[in-house]
């Protein structure tokens, strides 16, 4: 009986090591914070997940005319998560915010390849007037059309013509299918009426906000060749099987000659 004793009590630590061994289950968790703008309410929901088991992978805040929104995302820890919910409902009506929670699906492994793989440019949309909602269905349509997913949208105050006195901008990160080149996104966005689109591809940085070079009616002078028929190539066009515009004004005649 005493060699048994003497085996039940070496074998508890080991049973014990073995389950602090053990992975712990983790889940993510979206929120999305809605309400008048005022100081402080980023830091009362920062304090009330301070002493959760849980981590901030992404935020973000910003706000359409004077209402804030803010999202963030979390990781957190098996176990947590209904108390750790339960203190941000407390906050969010301490705060007179509305919240919502959502729990997102955890990606495939065929999504992740796939992103890998993918490229994500940056659109933008001018104009010396009020961006309608005609022209922004007409970009998304042929963002549909390529295969394109549009990750983020933004129309920042200084981008207002009612704040600079010049233009308005949207501006799009979208998320490329492979085989997409800007070309071919280019030749649906020259369609689009209301507006003047630009492309890049994104280099994974905000660039200054500032005016911008851009050089229309390039001549033989720069470029001894056709740069619309460079793009059209480029897009897997025969630039010979394109229809050219009507040369009324003898205009086309003329850019052909130089």
């Amino acid at each position: 009986m005493a060699s048994g004793e003497n085996v039940a009590t070496a074998d508890s630590p080991r049973k014990e090591s073995s389950l602090e061994s053990l992975p712990t289950s983790r889940s993510s968790l979206f929120i999305i914070v809605r309400g008048k703008d005022r100081p402080g309410i980023a830091m009362a929901f920062m304090k009330s997940i301070e002493e959760h088991d849980c981590q901030v992978m992404d935020i973000t805040q910003f706000l359409l005319e004077g209402l804030l929104v803010f999202t963030f995302v979390l990781d957190v820890g098996e176990g947590s998560s209904f108390r750790l919910m339960k203190d941000l409902r407390h906050c969010a009506d301490s705060q007179g915010m509305e919240l919502d929670f959502h729990f997102p699906d955890s990606p495939g492994a065929q999504e992740v390849i796939n992103k890998e793989i993918e490229k994500k440019a940056v659109l933008a949309v001018g104009s010396s007037t009020s961006v309608s909602a005609t022209t922004m269905s007409a970009v998304a349509a042929v963002l549909t059309d390529t295969g394109c997913v549009i990750e983020e949208i933004e129309h920042r105050g200084d981008n207002k013509i009612e704040n600079n006195g010049e233009f308005n901008k949207v501006q799009m990160i979208v998320r490329c299918p492979p085989g997409c080149t800007l070309a071919s996104l280019y030749l649906g966005l020259i369609h689009v009426e209301g507006a003047q689109v630009t492309l890049r591809w994104w280099d994974a940085m905000n660039r200054p906000h500032g005016k911008s070079l851009v050089v229309f009616g390039l001549s033989h002078v720069l470029c001894p060749y056709d740069v619309l028929d460079e793009l059209l190539k480029e897009a897997g066009v025969d630039p010979s099987e394109v229809r050219r515009p009507a040369d009324d004004d003898g205009s086309w005649s003329q850019r052909k000659r130089k």
